[in-house]
């Protein structure tokens, strides 16, 4: 929970809603191509994927005040649409995984 403190201090005081979230997408980014350059070396891959990781919580919680700030009146609604774009976006991804791996997306093991 300590990342979602972080990402409302960011977004509350440094610089705003839509910079915390371009530079969290940017941080996700930079740690996921970085972790690519140390896989032999577990102490760096658990460094990226630690900064990683508190990109990611600090993206959340700022993009639901984010889109809760567009509409407050319908804050219930767009919260569920964001959070069912989200899962789609899940979804898309392990398709579009499973399709590069040459593996369908629901396979039988019987």
């Amino acid at each position: 929970m300590e990342e979602i403190q972080i990402g409302r201090l960011q977004a509350d005081r440094i610089g705003g809603i839509i910079r915390t979230l371009f530079c969290s997408m940017a941080v996700q980014v930079l740690a996921l191509v970085l972790l690519s350059s140390v896989l032999g070396w577990v102490t760096g891959i658990i460094i990226f994927l630690v900064v990683w990781e508190i990109a990611v919580w600090t993206f959340g919680p700022t993009q639901n005040f984010n889109v809760v700030s567009l509409a407050p009146e319908a804050s219930s609604i767009v919260l569920s649409l964001n959070s069912s774009f989200v899962q789609l976006g899940f979804a898309a991804a392990i398709a579009v995984l499973s399709l590069s791996r040459g593996h369908s997306v629901v396979r039988s093991e019987g």
